[in-house]
């Protein structure tokens, strides 16, 4: 397994977050009318789902407010027909090419699950960091977060855990990964925090 593979995926999804993040914001005056205020960016979603990624966002309260903070507009796919240039089947096999040809069907797909919300978790904590770059003010408290499911944006998504009734085949294809993504995936694995940003966010 080539080292450079992971830290191209990871940087291959945040460019994909920040080109559509850069369609979208800040809002068409179209879209601007339906909040009471849209000149700051109170909030940002990301989501993974078997490898595929979705990204929501919030300028505080719609007009009128409907349902609990945060209040969003939608969930938009990663994908080019929403937002162009996108290249989501890249993402995929980049994603796929990361785990072990040796392991069987089931551990390669969890190995991805958990690959994938490794590098979401990356880039939710590096585009948090840097809130300059998403092209239009924060307002104070701004945060990125990483929801369990569309649906449920204020539960956040849990940590992965090593599942206990496949514990040796997935710590056999650990092995085939490359040192430091298998590292990092171990300590994924042993953190305390119950939830997955805190756990990335700790790492410093």
């Amino acid at each position: 397994m080539v080292d450079a593979a992971y830290p191209a995926f990871r940087a291959a999804l945040l460019a994909s977050c920040r080109r559509a993040l850069a369609q979208a914001l800040p809002p068409r005056p179209t879209v601007a009318r339906h909040w009471e205020d849209a000149s700051q960016l109170h909030w940002l979603g990301l989501f993974q789902e078997a490898g595929r990624y979705q990204l929501a966002w919030s300028f505080g309260r719609l007009r009128p407010p409907v349902g609990p903070p945060p209040h969003t507009a939608g969930v938009f796919w990663l994908v080019d027909p929403v937002f162009p240039g996108v290249d989501a089947p890249r993402l995929a096999a980049m994603l796929a090419a990361l785990t072990p040809a040796s392991a069987d069907g089931p551990t390669r797909a969890f190995l991805a699950r958990v690959l994938s919300q490794l590098a979401l978790a990356e880039v939710a904590v590096a585009l948090w960091q840097a809130p300059e770059a998403l092209g239009m003010p924060t307002a104070p408290g701004f945060a990125v977060a990483l929801p369990r499911r569309p649906d449920v944006l204020g539960e956040p998504a849990p940590t992965p855990r090593m599942p206990a009734h496949a514990r040796e085949r997935v710590t056999l294809a650990l092995r085939a990964l490359e040192p430091s993504v298998r590292q990092a995936v171990e300590r994924l694995f042993e953190a305390p925090q119950a939830e997955l940003l805190p756990a990335v966010l700790a790492w410093g």
